[in-house]
């Protein structure tokens, strides 16, 4: 008990880490977050000191084993590029599969609202400092990485705020959402489309968050101190597909065109881990980049995590992992799940908005985000800790 509560620690260390990614590890032309690093560290730990289950070895060993013949038969990857591709999906395989260790949900939310907190500090430091909008990261990479950790948090308050009304939670929400439009990321359609998802499984009924009188403060806020300050031009031509010009647009329809061309050509198998922008596929987009210069944005990443995983894990494989991660939402998102809690409905709000951004435009098995949604969402998954009740 004592060892599984050091590795618990290691796991909220790794948590906390989430926003350093600007001193993560360059391994070749690979950028490993430190957050990652402790993750693979929590593993290597927990293999060796109590083990996972037999079927789980046996069936890394298959698909490893599956993985490498797929690439040989396509001729499409380089060995070094497919063997740490293969590295990362069997650690995120592992990190998913890890079993419950009895985690605090509230310091689990502690930890994210920690990384919050350290980079808003940094963030507001660069805006004073006069920093330009795509210099203002706090310790993230890239302004899309901490739009999707920001937003995500947003979700999670949602998530919180539906599942029991707390006007502090409501504060905070507001302010990240001021924050998240700030960024000009396009990750804000990750709370839209979380929200369509719960709206799926349950109605949604104003009256029953008690939070009426709040929405002329909305209103006015958004009015007063965010539309003024929105850059609108900057959303519309990123998703003006008619006439797109954009290089962020322009790369993502590559991408989708380099992920139906491989799903037509091995529908079920996809051509093996490493192998997206390692072969030949028709598309209008790379000549429009390549006028632009940039022939070769996000050729090898393919833009989103789903394109990226369709070509290199087949269409099968992807469907199965959505289902997964949509049942889990689904089980633990009910208002009336067993052990639930305002902490814990952030923790599954934000894993799954994770999950959702890293889908539509994050490619990169080795970011921190990556890593914490998929040990987070694990954590639902096998323990059934909230699971509704069987009728």
């Amino acid at each position: 008990m004592t060892y599984k509560i050091k590795l618990g620690s290691l796991a909220y260390l790794a948590i906390l880490a989430m926003g350093l990614q600007q001193f993560g590890l360059r391994v070749g032309t690979t950028k490993v977050d430190i957050s990652c690093v402790i993750f693979i560290i929590f593993l290597t730990l927990y293999a060796a000191k109590i083990g996972f289950d037999k079927k789980l070895y046996i069936l890394v060993m298959f698909l490893n084993s599956f993985w490498v013949a797929i690439s040989y038969i396509h001729l499409h990857v380089e060995f070094v590029r497919m063997l740490v591709s293969c590295v990362w999906l069997t650690a995120l395989l592992f990190l998913f599969s890890v079993p419950k260790i009895n985690f605090d949900f509230n310091k689990l939310k502690v930890c994210i609202e920690l990384v919050l907190t350290y980079t808003l500090l940094i963030f507001a430091i660069q805006t004073f400092q006069g920093a330009s909008r795509i210099s203002r990261l706090g310790l993230f990479d890239e302004p899309s990485y901490l739009g999707l950790v920001i937003w995500s948090a947003a979700a999670g308050y949602l998530g919180s705020i539906l599942y029991k009304k707390n006007k502090n939670e409501l504060l905070k929400l507001l302010l990240l959402i001021i924050w998240g439009i700030s960024t000009l990321s396009m990750h804000a359609a990750v709370i839209v489309l979380i929200t369509a998802a719960y709206a799926m499984q349950n109605t949604i009924k104003m009256r029953e968050l008690r939070l009426l009188y709040l929405i002329p403060i909305v209103v006015a806020i958004f009015w007063f101190f965010v539309i003024p300050n929105l850059d609108i031009n900057h959303f519309l031509e990123r998703l003006d597909f008619s006439n797109p010009s954009n290089l962020s647009l322009l790369s993502w329809l590559r991408g989708l065109d380099q992920a139906i061309y491989a799903s037509k050509n091995s529908f079920l198998l996809g051509f093996g881990p490493g192998s997206t922008g390692q072969f030949d596929f028709p598309s209008i987009y790379t000549e429009m980049l390549e006028l632009r210069r940039h022939g070769r944005l996000n050729l090898e990443d393919a833009y989103s995590g789903l394109f990226r995983l369709s070509i290199e894990i087949g269409i099968v494989a992807v469907s199965i992992i959505t289902a997964v991660v949509l049942k889990i939402f689904f089980l633990n998102s009910h208002r009336g799940s067993n052990g639930a809690s305002n902490q814990s409905m952030f923790i599954l709000w934000f894993s799954f908005a994770l999950f959702i951004g890293i889908m539509i435009k994050e490619p990169t098995y080795s970011r921190s985000y990556v890593f914490v949604s998929a040990f987070l969402l694990g954590q639902f998954c096998k323990s059934g800790y909230l699971k509704t009740p069987m009728n």
